[in-house]
């Protein structure tokens, strides 16, 4: 039986952009409880790709990923290759896995 402790309720969710809330909708499935669940047994969760703009919280676009470093998010376009070393730490499935979040190296302070 799915333990489902952690629901995200509909007010909750009608704080998010449009194009976000049926994925943060999904954590309530139970499929998508039982993924966490199997994703836990590896340390690892489930993530909502977004960025923050002027408009706020808003979809991570295909082409943009999350950066950071020394304690600092920024976004750059994925093509953008960055002369420092950086970890992946986040995945995204579309046509293919791609990462879509990554931690310096050596970012001063978590590693």
């Amino acid at each position: 039986m799915t333990m489902q402790t952690d629901l995200v309720s509909e007010e909750v969710i009608s704080h998010f952009h449009p194009e976000l809330q049926d994925a943060v909708r999904a954590v309530n499935l139970p499929e998508v409880q039982d993924i966490l669940k199997k994703l836990g047994k590896y340390g690892l969760g489930v993530a909502l790709p977004h960025m923050h703009n002027e408009e706020g919280m808003v979809p991570l676009p295909e082409e943009m990923v999350s950066s950071e470093d020394n304690l600092k998010v920024s976004f750059r376009r994925r093509d953008d290759v960055s002369a420092k070393p950086a970890l992946p730490v986040m995945w995204r499935c579309g046509k293919e896995v791609n990462s879509v979040a990554f931690c310096g190296a050596e970012c001063g302070g978590c590693c």
